[in-house]
């Protein structure tokens, strides 16, 4: 069994065109929303073996404050251009290429890429992924090249405010 939990990366500083957009960084209150997803994740006994973020600032400060709450080192966490360049084709790819002796990651990433990979990956249509929010998806499967095929049953969605199964 796999399990992949999809992250959006907290509230940032207003949107800005060209370069300038890799460097945003996050809002005090999306500050306080990571941990608060992080903490959740704690106290459900939820913790990925590994993580792979988006370099982008706001993405990588949203995985570092994930990983503090849940004591995952931070000099672990893995970045991938690819997650803030490219959509869903290119998170399938990250994620088909992971080491099969894994049986949990975290993705930590950009709409509308994520959103796009929770709806093709889960059964369930959600309206847009809120920012913050982690969709924990298991998957009946032994290799993460497999899940493109799949769709992944929705073990937890959790929010900032809240958290449902």
């Amino acid at each position: 069994m796999k399990t992949l939990f999809i992250v959006r990366h907290s509230k940032a500083i207003g949107k800005q065109k060209g370069p300038d957009d890799f460097e945003r960084t996050l809002k005090q209150s999306g500050r306080k929303d990571a941990s608060n997803v992080g903490h959740q994740l704690l106290q459900k006994g939820m913790i990925p073996q590994i993580i792979i973020s988006s370099p982008a600032f706001r993405a990588i400060s949203t995985a570092r404050i994930i990983a503090e709450q849940i004591a995952y080192p931070e000099e672990l966490i893995e970045t991938d251009m690819r997650i803030f360049e490219g959509g869903f084709d290119e998170l399938l790819t990250i994620i088909g290429e992971t080491n099969d002796s894994y049986s949990s990651i975290m993705i930590v990433g950009h709409n509308p890429s994520i959103d796009d990979l929770y709806k093709n990956l889960s059964d369930l249509n959600k309206e847009e992924f809120q920012k913050s929010a982690v969709a924990v998806l298991q998957f009946q499967s032994d290799s993460w090249n497999e899940l493109s095929r799949l769709k992944g049953r929705l073990v937890q969605y959790i929010t900032p405010e809240n958290s449902s199964n």
